[in-house]
C-alpha cells in the first residue's frame, strides 16, 4: 500500500522529538505560490498571498511548507535538524506526487475543484487523532428472543 499523507506524518514527524510548529496562513492564491532567495544567504521566502510570505530558514524549510500549505493545511510540525529534512523530502515529495496519480485515475470524472477538495481532505486528515481502541468487551443485548 503506497504511503499517504497522513502515514507519512505519523510515521516521519509525529515520531521526532525535534519539532517546531509553524502556524500557516488561511488565506492563499494558489497563482501567488513560490519559493523566492533574496540576495542576502539566510534569506528564503514562501509567498503566499500578494506581497506576503513565510520567512523560512532554507529552501528545503520553504518546499517542505508549501507542500502542506497549499493544501490548506494552518499549522504543521517540522523537524529542526535540516539533514533529517533533507533525507525526507524526498519521501514527502514523492506522496505528494502519487496522491495526484492516484487522483488523476479514480477522480477523473470529476470537476477539478472536486479532486482539489478531496485531495486537500487527505492532507488535512494528517492532525485527525487515531481513535483510541477500547479494551472493554462489548455487553450482551437484552433481547428477548420469542420462541
Amino acid at each position: 500500500m503506497a504511503l499517504g499523507p497522513k502515514k507519512f506524518y505519523q510515521q516521519y514527524i509525529k515520531s521526532r522529538k525535534d519539532l517546531r510548529e509553524v502556524d500557516l496562513p488561511n488565506r492563499v492564491d494558489e497563482n501567488e505560490l513560490r519559493i523566492e532567495k533574496t540576495m542576502f544567504a539566510d534569506d528564503v521566502r514562501l509567498y503566499y498571498w500578494k506581497d506576503k510570505h513565510i520567512q523560512c530558514k532554507t529552501e528545503l524549510e520553504a518546499k517542505y511548507l508549501l507542500i502542506w500549505l497549499k493544501h490548506g493545511l494552518t499549522s504543521i510540525e517540522i523537524p529542526t535538524d535540516q539533514q533529517y529534512l533533507a533525507e525526507i523530502m524526498p519521501i514527502l515529495e514523492k506522496v505528494e506526487k502519487t496522491v495526484y496519480e492516484v487522483a488523476d485515475e479514480t477522480l477523473g470524472g470529476y470537476r477539478e475543484e472536486t479532486q482539489k477538495k478531496l485531495i486537500d481532505m487527505l492532507y488535512s486528515a494528517v492532525h485527525e487523532e487515531p481513535e483510541e481502541y477500547n479494551a472493554e468487551p462489548k455487553k450482551p443485548s437484552k433481547k428477548k428472543v420469542k420462541s
